[in-house]
């Protein structure tokens, strides 16, 4: 009998140290989720996390009152054993600093380290599994952990002038991107059905800069100051776009820009409704530029680069799809072209980006100041190619489809083996 007390005060002991750590190193992100449940366990994990004092001092109380229980109980057999072979008496110093020796290893091994070890890996999982049995504890110990805290919070008062501080448990950036890459070899049905990307490109989203997602200088769509209105109403109908950039001759001349719903106030030149453009450099993080787009409603910027020149133009639609991902409108599904013919034979929109299309189909394309399969062709010919013109660009085969005067629609793409490439 003796000895299964002397076993349960041990493995009380451990329970309370496994989970005081398990408490500290518990991903709040996952505990959030799994008190969303409304389970009987989920609700008594949201009463820990938001009264952490409480569930530690329960902990500690319980911790200490099984540790003194148990170094009690082994004691007596364990003198009993020693004492007559090292030939010590009951009150002997020696028979002390001797039973010190051998119970400290069991508990350090035992009570502490295997069982903090063992929560701490699993320590979102075993709070939830352990939920009920450690309420039941925390309410045998409530008086006693009540009467610790409260001395505790007098003595600090009295000596120290400052009353206990409560543990933070707001939600951290650490915490969510312990939580993004957990959940990717997660098998939780819960995390599986969140989308843990969209978390990591907000995480990441202070590295990005401007020029990462802006529209390349290539593929800018604009009108010159000196068209008709008729000319810029057809412009807005062909490239299904509500703002186009007004230049004055060339690209290097930016005046602003218009949107298509000043058509509506009937203008009679281009120049009456030309909107004031900011110009940012390339090299603006993203977030600096979605903070001063809501404080200043921005919604179309010109991107410079560290010579002055027009280096392309970003939108907001730009910044929260790095975030979001693409966003599609109306207009996407008919003009993003995305075909496989036949073994490394394509068909694909000039507009695709160079990532997406190495991604998915492992094309292995160069990656360079564009962004997009088009600006790859009008960067590597220096120019716009011509309806169903051919061309030979790093070891890939690329016939133009459909091409209008600005930009290259649709492009037929082939992968040039070896020998074809020499």
């Amino acid at each position: 009998m003796l000895t299964v007390a002397i076993i349960f005060f041990l493995l009380l002991s451990a329970l309370f140290s496994g989970s005081e750590i398990a408490y500290v190193s518990a991903n709040k992100l996952r505990v959030e989720l799994k008190k969303k449940r409304g389970t009987r366990r989920s609700k008594i994990l949201a009463g820990w996390f938001d009264k952490p004092a409480d569930f530690l001092s329960t902990m500690l109380v319980g911790n200490n009152i099984a540790l003194v229980a148990f170094t009690s109980l082994i004691t007596v057999p364990l003198t009993l054993m020693v004492a007559p072979r090292l030939g010590l008496g009951d009150d002997s110093l020696w028979l002390l600093l001797v039973n010190s020796f051998l119970i400290l290893p069991i508990i350090l091994v035992f009570g502490e380290y295997l069982p903090k070890t063992l929560f701490r890996l699993y320590a979102d999982d075993a709070l939830y599994f352990m939920a009920v049995p450690l309420r039941a504890l925390q309410w045998l110990l409530y008086l006693p952990s009540r009467i610790m805290t409260s001395t505790s919070d007098m003595l600090l008062r009295f000596f120290f002038k400052r009353p206990s501080e409560e543990l933070d448990t707001v939600l951290t950036r650490l915490d969510l991107e312990n939580f993004v890459n957990e959940s990717q070899s997660s098998s939780d049905e819960e995390v599986s059905g969140i989308d843990t990307k969209l978390f990591g490109n907000a995480l990441n989203l202070g590295e990005v800069k401007v020029k990462d997602c802006m529209v390349p200088r290539t593929e800018i769509e604009s009108v010159d100051v000196s068209a008709s209105i008729d000319d810029l109403e057809a412009r807005f109908l062909e490239t299904h776009l509500s703002r186009l950039l007004v230049v004055d001759g060339d690209m290097d001349e930016v005046l602003g820009y218009v949107h298509h719903q000043q058509l509506l106030d009937l203008p009679t030149e281009i120049k009456d409704i030309v909107l004031e453009l900011t110009f940012i450099p390339e090299v603006a993080r993203v977030t600096d530029l979605l903070d001063r787009s809501v404080k200043e409603q921005l919604s179309i910027a010109c991107v410079v680069d560290e010579f002055g020149g027009i280096a392309g133009v970003v939108t907001m639609e730009d910044l929260l799809e790095e975030i979001f991902g693409e966003i599609e409108d109306e207009y996407d599904e008919d003009e993003y072209v995305e075909e496989v013919l036949e073994d490394d034979c394509f068909k694909f929109s000039g507009r695709l980006e160079i990532d997406y299309l190495n991604e998915k189909y492992d094309l292995g394309l160069p990656e360079g100041e564009y962004h997009t399969l088009s600006g790859f062709v009008v960067t590597e010919a220096e120019r716009v190619p011509e309806q169903d013109e051919s061309l030979v660009l790093k070891g890939f085969r690329l016939r133009m489809l459909e091409v209008s005067n600005t930009r290259i629609e649709v492009i037929h793409l082939k992968q040039e083996s070896e020998t074809e490439a020499d």
